[in-house]
């Protein structure tokens, strides 16, 4: 949280000042992920890198990359943080942008 408020005293952003895009390797599926959408077409993911706490993620247009994912298979993310509003909550989750499987 703390990080995620750092970066946004780097708003606005747009055309001209781009909110920062991220690569981290050697992610996997916690066992919670899924796909989501009426034609399964988005991901919804909880994933760790290594030992280290899960985090929520969702990739739109990525629901391609299930089968091989859903195997714990490791892959590379490319992604930005964003806050989720779902039913008054807000949480801070992984935007997946891209994904590499390794």
């Amino acid at each position: 949280d703390k990080f995620f408020r750092i970066l946004s005293q780097f708003e606005p952003f747009g055309p001209e000042n781009m909110a920062p895009v991220f690569l981290t390797r050697n992610l996997k599926d916690s066992g919670y992920g899924k796909t989501i959408g009426q034609k399964d077409e988005h991901l919804k993911l909880f994933v760790r890198q290594g030992n280290s706490e899960g985090f929520s993620s969702v990739g739109f247009g990525l629901g391609s990359h299930w089968p091989v994912l859903q195997n714990r298979k490791s892959f590379t993310g490319v992604y930005s943080l964003e806050e989720n509003h779902w039913n008054g909550q807000v949480t801070m989750q992984m935007k997946l942008r891209d994904i590499r499987v390794e």
